[in-house]
């Protein structure tokens, strides 16, 4: 009984691993989008709090915007000061986020199954593009971040729940589903994980342009031309 129950739990393994080949094979056209695009919310996630603390604590200084770097003197007097207005501009872009959620949600979900889920997507994924430039600009051109507090809405749109749906079109069998959302998961974390450890090394400007390369280089030329629908 023990060989037979040895070389049984070998075939279940292997089946197992197979399963796991087999559906990482049929998520292939979304790995480019979770791996790259978890490496940009990581180093988003580590400089978006200082840029915004930068920003509003010009208004409680007179240095020159260029030497303002509250990512490396929070203690200062000017950055401290700026911690209420960040975080009440941090909380209203939250609050229209959740509010656009709840309101585009289902109208997106029934959109991407009239037109399909590849359109949404990229509608979806354009509209989060400008608030990056204009972040951008401020980190280089010390353009107003205001005008980034007002185009981050469009990068909150529930776009999520649409990329879920288009993975489980891709799986040729719905019970692997859960295997599938497992393995995105896993990769989204893993690749945020790492673009947040990486974000902690660079520079607010290089950090920036990480973003810019990997959101704009990579994913959106990716998204316009070789997602498949």
């Amino acid at each position: 009984m023990g060989p037979a129950q040895t070389e049984s739990s070998r075939q279940e393994d292997g089946d197992a691993a197979f399963d796991f080949y087999k559906v990482a094979r049929q998520l292939g056209s979304v790995w480019i989008p979770v791996l790259f695009g978890g490496l940009s919310t990581g180093i988003r996630t580590t400089n978006l709090s200082y840029l915004g603390l930068n920003f509003f604590a010009q208004q409680y200084t007179d240095l020159r915007p260029g030497d303002i770097r509250c990512e490396d003197t929070p203690e200062a007097s000017y950055c401290q000061a700026a911690i209420n207005d960040n975080l009440f501009w941090s909380t209203t872009i939250g609050a229209i986020g959740s509010v656009l959620h709840f309101v585009l949600g289902p109208f997106l979900g029934a959109l991407s199954d009239a037109i399909g889920r590849r359109p949404v997507i990229l509608l979806c994924s354009l509209l989060g593009y400008p608030s990056l430039v204009s972040l951008a600009l401020f980190v280089y051109r010390n353009v107003s971040m205001y005008i980034t507090f007002a185009l981050m809405p469009l990068g909150e749109l529930p776009v999520l729940a649409i990329w879920f749906a288009y993975i489980v079109d891709l799986i040729e069998d719905s019970r692997d589903s859960s295997v599938a959302f497992g393995l995105v998961s896993a990769g989204a974390l893993l690749s945020t994980m790492v673009g947040a450890t990486v974000g902690n090394f660079l520079s607010l400007q290089e950090g920036v342009a990480a973003m810019m390369f990997f959101d704009i280089i990579i994913l959106l030329p990716y998204l316009v031309c070789c997602l498949p629908e």
